[in-house]
């Protein structure tokens, strides 16, 4: 805003007819706000400037055209930048809801097969789906980090005899993703 405005101030800020417009540096640098950015009144200002013959009438609209095109395009851009940007992460949730969800079904199913039907996994079942073969191949399917998960089981199942309920432990190993950025929740 600040050259163009040097410039159609310096050829408009003698004229009568747009000293309104354009008679200092700040009114100059408001109406190209207003109504080169904005489109207020463009209308008005070049009503002013395009019928007259004058050469500095005619370059003044030629360079505030320019303006115009210049901050349309500069604002569409921004416009669709932050479009993209809101599209891509509304993706990406979804994604990882549907990724999630199914997971959790998979890895449900897998600990259902071990429980004893209370709802409840001990270590001792835990170790058993553990050994099996394609449940492990299942959880590295799924993209869970096989050797942490035996870790975080290994301190949840500290207490001889420990419970963990099924959900609780679909939990543990949704954040056992390897695919999982690094959050200050995994350091704590």
């Amino acid at each position: 805003i600040y050259a163009f405005a040097i410039v159609l101030n310096m050829l408009l800020k003698d004229d009568e007819i747009v000293a309104d417009y354009f008679q200092t540096l700040p009114v100059t640098m408001w109406t190209l706000l207003m109504d080169g950015t904005l489109l207020l009144e463009t209308h008005v200002v070049l009503g002013y400037l395009v019928h007259r013959g004058e050469f500095h009438a005619i370059v003044s609209v030629a360079i505030f055209l320019i303006f115009v095109l210049l901050t349309a395009l500069t604002v569409m851009n921004m416009l669709i930048g932050v479009l993209c940007e809101v599209v891509t992460a509304v993706s990406e949730n979804e994604k990882e809801e549907a990724a999630i969800n199914v997971m959790k079904q998979t890895v449900l199913l897998e600990l259902k097969k071990f429980d004893d039907g209370d709802g409840m996994i001990s270590e001792v079942e835990l170790s058993e789906m553990m050994a099996d073969p394609a449940s492990v191949m299942t959880l590295v399917d799924l993209g869970i980090d096989v050797s942490f998960l035996q870790e975080l089981q290994v301190m949840s199942y500290a207490t001889p005899g420990a419970l963990i309920p099924i959900e609780s432990l679909i939990d543990q190993m949704l954040t056992c993703r390897s695919e999982l950025q690094l959050t200050v929740k995994h350091m704590v």
